[in-house]
C-alpha cells in the first residue's frame, strides 16, 4: 500500500509520542501512578496536535498540486473544479457557473487555504471542511471511524480546557489503541486524498 511521505511522518512521530509518553509495560490492573496518568493526558494532547496538523497538510498539499497544475499547465482538474464550486457556495451564490479565469481560481484557492488556516480540530465537521471541498464525501468515509475521531476530539478538548478537578483518569493502554484505530482510518484517508482527480 502505497502512502504519502506525510502519513509516514505522522506514524513515526505517533510512535515517538508512544514512546515518550506512555508506560513500557501496561498495568494489568489498570492502575498508574499519577504521573502516568498527566503522561497519559499529555500524549492524548500531542496526538491530536499531529493528526491535526497531517489533516492540515494533506489538505494543503493537495491544493497546492492543483495550484501548480493550474498555473503550469492551464488544466481543468476537477479538483479545482471543486474547490470553485466550494468558493461559490461559501460565497453563497451556489448558482453561479464555474468560470476558468485566473483571477477566479485564485480566489477559489484562497478561499480553500483560508479555510485550512483557520481550521481548529480533528472532528467530523473539521475534516469535511478540509477535504469534501477536494471531492471527499460523507459516504467515502467509515462513519464509526469518524465517531472515534468526534470522541477524541471531545476528551482531547476536556483536558486542554478544564481543570485537573474535572478529568477522569486515563488509561494509557486504551489510549493507545483507540490511536491505533485512528490511524487505520487516516491510512484510509490518505488514499483517498492521493486518488482525488
Amino acid at each position: 500500500m502505497v502512502r504519502s511521505r506525510r502519513f509516514k511522518v505522522l506514524v513515526v512521530r505517533l510512535d515517538e509520542l508512544r514512546g515518550r509518553l506512555l508506560p513500557p509495560k501496561f498495568s494489568q490492573t489498570g492502575q498508574y501512578s499519577a504521573a502516568q496518568y498527566d503522561m497519559a493526558k499529555a500524549y492524548v494532547l500531542l496526538v491530536h496536535a499531529e493528526v491535526e496538523a497531517f489533516l492540515e497538510d494533506r489538505s494543503r498539499e493537495k491544493a497546492k498540486k492543483l495550484e501548480k497544475v493550474w498555473r503550469t499547465k492551464a488544466r481543468r482538474t476537477k479538483g479545482l473544479r471543486r474547490l470553485i464550486q466550494a468558493h461559490n457556495i461559501d460565497s453563497r451564490h451556489p448558482w453561479k457557473p464555474i468560470e476558468w479565469s485566473t483571477d477566479r481560481v485564485q480566489k477559489a484557492l484562497n478561499f480553500y487555504f483560508g479555510l485550512i488556516n483557520t481550521n481548529n480540530g480533528i472532528k467530523e465537521l473539521d475534516i469535511f471542511k478540509l477535504f469534501y471541498p477536494l471531492g471527499v464525501g460523507y459516504e467515502s468515509l467509515d462513519a464509526t471511524w469518524l465517531a472515534n475521531m468526534n470522541s477524541f476530539g471531545v476528551v482531547r478538548g476536556s483536558f486542554a480546557h478544564g481543570s485537573i478537578k474535572t478529568h477522569q483518569p486515563v488509561d494509557p493502554q486504551n489510549e493507545l489503541n483507540k490511536v491505533k484505530q485512528l490511524v487505520k482510518g487516516l491510512s484510509r484517508l490518505d488514499r483517498k486524498i492521493r486518488d482525488l482527480g
